[in-house]
């Protein structure tokens, strides 16, 4: 099992969309099972403003796969998420700092842990 964590922007103006998306009930079952069959487990999203008047959005989850990318690619396959996964990246902006640019998440080094 490994732990990740990953962070993006997004415009202050698109808040309040990203937020609607990811209300209970709002996130298809179909994405919801996808994340589960991508060995994801223990995911959750946070949102804080930056002093530049953008908001960033943090996720952590464990994931107790293999090849992280590739089982978040399988995510993709149901009709349901792919149609649903297309709508936030619109509302995204990637750091430029991040390592990976085909990637639009930056991943982030753990440096603490206190199980």
């Amino acid at each position: 099992m490994k732990r990740y964590g990953r962070v993006i922007g997004i415009k202050a103006e698109d808040v309040a969309r990203y937020q609607e998306l990811h209300k209970d009930g709002n996130v298809p079952q179909g994405v919801l099972d996808g994340i589960k069959k991508a060995n994801i487990h223990n995911y959750s999203i946070y949102m804080h403003p930056m002093d530049n008047g953008d908001w960033c959005i943090f996720s952590h989850f464990e994931h107790t796969g293999d090849d992280l990318f590739a089982d978040l690619a399988e995510i993709r396959n149901d009709p349901e998420a792919a149609d649903y996964l297309k709508l936030s990246p619109e509302l995204f902006v990637p750091w430029e700092s991040r390592g990976d640019k085909s990637y639009p998440w930056a991943m982030m080094d753990e440096v603490f842990y206190l199980k």
